[in-house]
């Protein structure tokens, strides 16, 4: 169980330096790109519940971790939204 949740937090951290490149931080004030994203991070979770239900662990586990690869990204491109800041 330490070696899943080692992979997940791997995986979120590596969204982040996606997240953080000049490339992207660039393009997050899109909402069409943010909210594609959205979409897609919870097909990607839709599609490992299924996996696993008919035993492709294998393939729900790549599922598994792109989804929070791209939730990692998601966290660091709303924070860097200038559009969507209070303050």
């Amino acid at each position: 169980m330490r070696l899943a949740a080692v992979a997940i937090a791997a995986a979120f951290a590596c969204g982040i330096v996606l997240g953080l490149h000049p490339a992207v931080v660039r393009n997050t004030a899109s909402h069409t790109l943010l909210s594609s994203f959205f979409v897609f991070a919870g097909i990607l979770i839709l599609v490992g519940i299924i996996l696993v239900r008919i035993g492709r662990l294998f393939l729900a586990t790549v599922a598994s971790l792109l989804g929070w690869i791209l939730l990692g990204f998601l966290g660091v491109a709303l924070r860097n939204n200038r559009g969507m800041r209070s303050t």
